[in-house]
């Protein structure tokens, strides 16, 4: 019985490390699928920025609306078009404090955001990701934020109106 001991501990050691390394895999795949999306958005590429997301993904956005709370919700296509439409700034969503959920093919991805117009800040608030994973990899089916002018955060190392590092 004594002998079975160490090797129960050794099998359940070796079956946790393999459990955590598989999680920490997902983690970083849903990580690139999120940053692919955020550099197709500076690079004014929406064709990058499509292959993250689901055909009909869904997006929304949580706000006030002269002081009374507002939901818009509606389909990518006018957000990809303005991507993809020549502008004289680099779009640049500066994202931070990333949390990352992941249980099979099914992710959650929480993350700070303030977005740039050039040098110039315009917004901020929160990005709510729902990932799917199929067989080309994680891709976004809903895409939901906060955005304010005020009261707002800047990105680790950045005061308001300094270019991102």
């Amino acid at each position: 019985m004594l002998k079975r001991i160490p090797i129960f501990a050794f099998t359940l050691t070796a079956a946790c490390a393999a459990i955590a390394h598989a999680q920490d895999s997902a983690e970083a795949e849903v990580r690139a699928a999120i940053q692919q999306l955020f550099d197709g958005m500076r690079a004014g590429d929406s064709a990058m920025v499509r292959r993250v997301l689901v055909d009909d993904v869904r997006m929304s956005r949580a706000m006030e609306r002269d002081g009374v709370p507002a939901l818009r919700s509606g389909s990518a296509e006018g957000w990809l078009n303005a991507i993809g439409t020549p502008h004289d700034e680099v779009w640049d969503e500066q994202i931070w404090d990333l949390d990352i959920q992941v249980d099979g093919r099914l992710a959650t991805a929480w993350m700070k955001f303030a977005f740039f117009r050039g040098e110039t800040f315009s917004h901020c608030g929160v990005n709510a990701m729902m990932l799917f994973k199929d067989t080309d990899g994680w891709k976004v089916f809903s895409l939901a934020d906060t955005s304010r002018q005020t009261n707002c955060w800047m990105p680790p190392g950045r005061h308001e109106g300094q270019h991102p590092t």
